[in-house]
């Protein structure tokens, strides 16, 4: 047994090597990140292990040339991780809405938003009209209005627009700050085209946007036995063009 170990641990690099990148595909893993380049650097170092009993120039010189670019890749996403710098405000609002985004993705939503000192009644939707921006609360409240009557109230913590942000369809209600408040507005426009582009940041978007819907409908819904109209999607944005009731 000990006079094969090499041929082994060989056999384990590449059994490293395949899990790592079904991990890869199946969503688990993603690309850029520690633990997919990890492993694939350890199984480069099993495979060269494994060449000491039967050697092979090309073989060898493929593992040394991933286990290179692998620690390359490492410094790379340390100094990338640890060269972005977030505002008080900024990180506020990652740690609330991304909790455990990557730092390059986060930076990406935030880049070119505005911070918004706004005033009561401040428009920040209108019904019909399509959305420009995805707009957080940072601090305040919004009513939701839906043909001149109030549905709900927003409080800070809220996104505003995100069932459209990536669809781009219109609001299906109005709302306006009542009172005085702050909030971020990130172009709806250029989330649209990033989050084409980087699926690992679409997935992470679509799964706040998620969770905030959720907080919406237990914080709107009424309990069992209420009479009157219940709120069971986010009345703000309804990706169908219509708000929803039962």
């Amino acid at each position: 047994m000990i006079e094969n170990a090499a041929y082994y641990i060989g056999i384990f690099g590449a059994f490293m090597y395949l899990t790592s990148y079904f991990l890869l595909q199946a969503g688990f893993v993603r690309g850029n990140s520690y633990t997919y380049t990890l492993l694939n650097m350890f199984a480069a170092t099993c495979v060269i292990i494994s060449l000491f009993d039967a050697f092979n120039a090309a073989s060898l010189i493929i593992q040394i040339s991933w286990i290179l670019i692998s620690i390359f890749g490492l410094i790379r996403m340390t100094m990338v991780r640890y060269s972005i710098r977030f505002t008080e405000e900024e990180e506020e609002f990652v740690e609330r809405k991304f909790p455990g985004v990557p730092r390059n993705i986060a930076k990406t939503l935030l880049k070119n938003a505005v911070w918004i000192d706004g005033k009561d009644q401040t428009e920040l939707t209108r019904k019909g009209v399509q959305n420009e921006n995805l707009t957080y609360l940072v601090e305040g409240a919004a009513d939701v209005i839906v043909d001149g009557r109030k549905i709900t109230s927003l409080p800070a913590g809220s996104f505003i627009g995100e069932l459209t942000c990536l669809n781009g369809g219109p609001a299906t209600a109005d709302v306006k700050l009542s009172g005085d408040g702050r909030y971020v507005a990130m172009s709806a426009q250029r989330i649209r085209a990033c989050a084409r582009r980087d699926l690992d940041l679409r997935t992470f978007l679509e799964l706040s946007i998620a969770k905030d819907v959720q907080t919406k409908l237990e914080r709107n819904n009424q309990p069992i036995g209420n009479t009157g109209p219940k709120l069971v999607l986010d009345n703000t944005h309804d990706p169908k063009g219509a708000s929803t009731f039962v």
